[in-house]
């Protein structure tokens, strides 16, 4: 597993006093993503959003996140560049392009695999996560 350690900065926005506040994205411990995936924590429970997650994903092309499921909590895959294909158990599998998103739903075996990189190098990913006692 590789991790982004980068001191880059990004801005919170609807902090409790509504205020901009710089912070930088935290590694990510992720033993279910295959050794070539990047990953960043771009917001987490401990940054008062109850359980929500929001992870940025790098999967260089080509390359694949290996099998994983969230028993916990459905997911929202985006494409933000690049093209995918995400392989679910027991349905067909889907092909995403940028902007396109997708619901992965809690307990379901899946694997994500960059297909078609373009000029990007690789297939960047946001997923977000809420984790149980999240109101739906």
């Amino acid at each position: 597993m590789v991790i982004d350690t980068r001191a880059q900065e990004r801005l919170i926005l609807g902090c409790a006093d509504s205020a901009r506040v710089k912070a930088a994205p935290r590694p990510l411990e992720a033993p279910e993503l295959a050794a070539d995936a990047v990953c960043q924590l771009l917001v987490g429970p401990d940054d008062g959003y109850g359980p929500v997650r929001l992870v940025r994903v790098t999967v260089p092309s080509p390359g694949h996140t290996g099998r994983r499921c969230d028993s916990e909590s459905d997911q929202l895959i985006m494409v933000l560049e690049g093209h995918g294909r995400v392989s679910m158990e027991d349905r067909p599998t889907i092909t995403l392009a940028p902007n396109d998103m997708l619901h992965v739903p809690r307990a379901v075996h899946h694997v994500i695999e960059a297909v078609d990189a373009g000029d990007v190098g690789a297939l960047e990913l946001l997923i977000l996560s809420t984790g149980p006692g999240a109101s739906r």
